[in-house]
C-alpha cells in the first residue's frame, strides 16, 4: 500500500512541468546541501543549494531560488562553478556591509592539492567577487559552520575533517577577511558535525562537536576547553535550539545503529550543565532530519526523512522533552534529502524545503507547504492567515530601521504577551517586551536594536516572534540597517 501511494505521489507531482507554481524546482545535478537567506533584502527568504563538483567538471557549484512572493521561486543564478563538495552550504553576513555572503568550500588540483574556503561577496544581489582562504593542508574536510567564537560580533568560519579527525577555525577581521586556520585533534572521535552557542554567557560562541564522543568546547579567552557530554554513543547530527521554551539554548543530538534511529536531548539546566534524555528511538533507519516549529507552539518539532520508505517523519515536541506519535507521510526523493525550513509563502506557519537527487542527472528542490492545521500541501499557503488578517496584531515600523523602531501588537482577548527576537541560525537574541494586555488593547513600545547584552545588534536580517500566552502566535523579519 505504501508503495502505491509513494507511485501515486509521483505521477500527481511529476505530471506537470517542473518550475511551476506547483513547487518543484530543477536544480543542476549533484546537490548536497540547501539553505535560506534574503539575499537581496526584499522581505522574501530565497534558498541556496550546494553542489558537487569533481576537479575539471563544469557543473554549477551552487544554486540561487529567488523568491519572488509568497513561496513562488525562480532560478536567480546557477553560472558559478569550481572544484568542491558543498556539505553545508551556507549564507551570512561576512563584511561590512548590510548584504548576506556565500560561504563555501574549493580545492585546487592543478599543482599538488590544495583546498581552501571560497566567500563569495554580495554586491546588491550579485555575487561576482569571492576571495579564497587556504586550509593549508591537503586534508579533506567534510563540515563547515560559523559562529562568533572569539566575542567580537562579526562570524567566524570553522571547518571539520571526519577522515582526519581534527576540527578547526578562522576568525574573521569584519571586512570580509579570514585568518589562517587553527587546528584541534579529535583523534578517536570520528568527528561528524559540530554547532555553535553561547552556553556559559562570556559573549563567546562554544563548539559542540558530535561523533563517537558529543563534546562541547567552551571558548574562553586563553583558548578552550574540552567537556564530554557523551562517550561512545555516536551520533551524526546536533542542533543547538531553546528546546523546552525556556530561554536557555539546549543540545539536540541523533544517531542510527542497527536499524534504529536515537537521540540524547541535552537539556541546559544553567551555570554549564547539562542533564541528559535518552528515552527517544524507534526502529527505522534515517537519512536526514531537521528541528522546526510546525505548529506554533513555541516548543521545536523534529522532522525525520527515510531513504528506504522515502517518507517524512514528522514529531510534534510535547514538552519536557518529549516527542508525540510519528506522523507519516511521502515526499518525491528517489535519494537523500537536505532539509530546509521556513516560512516561505507568508502564512505564519514554518514550511518544508527539501533538496535531493531525483534519477542520475536531475536534482530538483520541493517545497511543501503548512496550511496551519497539521497538513503539508504543494501549492503555497499565500499571505497570513485568515485569523491574523482580521486580527493584524503584529507589526514593526520603520522596517528596516538604524537606531530604533517601533513594535505594535493588537491581542484579541487577554493575555501575556512576548516579542523575542532571534538571528537567523535560531539563538535568541533578546525578549524585547513581557508583559499583560487586555483584549483589544494596543500595546506600542520602541526597540533600539540592542540585544540582552545591552551591545548594538550587527546590521543584518532578524526574526522577531510574538507568544501570546506561550504560544507563537506570528514571526516578523526584521532587518538593522
Amino acid at each position: 500500500m505504501k508503495k502505491l501511494i509513494f507511485t501515486f505521489l509521483l505521477l500527481a507531482l511529476f505530471s506537470f512541468k517542473a518550475g511551476d507554481y506547483r513547487s518543484v524546482y530543477q536544480i543542476p545535478e549533484g546537490v548536497r546541501s540547501i539553505s535560506t537567506t534574503d539575499f537581496n533584502l526584499d522581505g522574501n527568504m530565497d534558498i541556496i543549494t550546494g553542489h558537487q563538483v569533481t576537479w575539471t567538471n563544469t557543473d554549477p557549484s551552487l544554486a540561487i531560488l529567488k523568491n519572488i512572493q509568497n513561496g513562488i521561486f525562480e532560478m536567480y543564478d546557477s553560472s558559478i562553478s569550481f572544484c568542491g563538495t558543498q556539505h553545508n552550504i551556507f549564507s551570512i553576513k561576512m563584511d561590512n556591509d548590510e548584504y548576506p555572503d556565500i560561504v563555501t568550500f574549493g580545492a585546487d588540483f592543478s599543482s599538488g592539492t590544495q583546498r581552501f574556503i571560497r566567500i563569495f561577496y554580495n554586491n546588491n544581489g550579485y555575487f561576482s567577487e569571492y576571495k579564497d582562504f587556504t586550509l593549508n593542508t591537503t586534508n579533506t574536510f567534510t563540515y563547515i559552520s560559523y559562529g562568533n567564537v572569539n566575542d567580537d560580533e562579526y562570524p567566524d568560519i570553522l571547518v571539520l575533517s571526519n577522515q582526519y579527525q581534527f576540527w578547526g577555525i578562522l576568525y574573521n577581521d569584519g571586512e570580509g577577511n579570514l585568518s589562517e586556520p587553527e587546528y584541534y585533534d579529535v583523534i578517536g572521535d570520528l568527528p561528524h558535525k559540530m554547532a555553535c552557542a553561547d552556553f556559559d554567557g562570556n559573549g563567546r560562541d562554544d563548539v559542540v562537536i558530535t561523533g563517537q564522543n558529543t563534546r562541547i568546547y567552551y571558548s574562553k579567552p586563553e583558548g578552550f576547553e574540552a567537556v564530554v557530554l557523551e562517550k561512545n554513543y555516536p551520533k551524526d547530527e546536533v542542533y543547538l535550539v531553546d528546546f523546552d521554551h525556556d530561554g536557555e539554548q539546549d543540545i539536540i543530538t541523533f544517531g542510527c545503529f542497527w536499524g534504529y534511529t536515537y537521540s540524547t536531548f541535552f537539556e541546559n539546566t544553567g551555570n554549564q550543565t547539562f542533564s541528559s534524555h535518552t528515552d527517544f528511538s524507534f526502529q527505522i533507519i534515517t537519512s536526514g532530519n531537521t528541528i522546526a516549529d510546525f505548529n506554533n507552539d513555541s516548543l521545536p518539532d523534529v522532522l525525520f526523512y527515510t531513504d528506504s520508505d522515502k517518507e517524512l517523519l514528522l514529531f510534534y515536541n510535547t514538552g519536557n522533552f518529549k516527542l508525540g506519535q510519528m506522523n507519516e507521510f511521502y515526499p518525491v526523493s528517489l535519494s537523500f534529502a537536505h532539509f530546509s525550513c521556513y516560512d516561505f509563502d507568508g502564512n505564519g506557519y514554518q514550511d518544508i524545503g527539501f533538496a535531493a537527487d531525483y534519477f542520475y542527472d536531475q536534482s530538483y528542490v520541493t517545497f511543501l507547504f503548512n496550511d496551519g492545521a497539521g497538513n503539508f500541501q504543494n501549492d503555497p499557503v499565500v499571505g497570513l492567515t485568515e485569523k491574523n488578517k482580521q486580527l493584524n496584531i503584529f507589526s514593526i515600523s520603520p522596517n528596516p530601521f538604524h537606531d530604533h523602531t517601533t513594535v505594535t501588537i493588537t491581542l484579541p482577548e487577554t493575555g501575556r504577551a512576548e516579542v523575542i527576537v532571534y538571528d537567523p541560525a535560531g539563538r535568541k537574541i533578546k525578549c524585547i517586551t513581557h508583559q499583560q494586555l487586555k483584549g483589544g488593547e494596543t500595546c506600542r513600545f520602541t526597540w533600539d536594536g540592542t540585544g540582552a547584552d545591552q551591545q548594538k545588534c550587527r546590521p543584518g536580517i532578524y526574526l522577531a516572534s510574538l507568544v501570546i500566552n506561550g504560544k507563537q502566535r506570528q514571526t516578523v523579519k526584521v532587518i538593522i540597517k
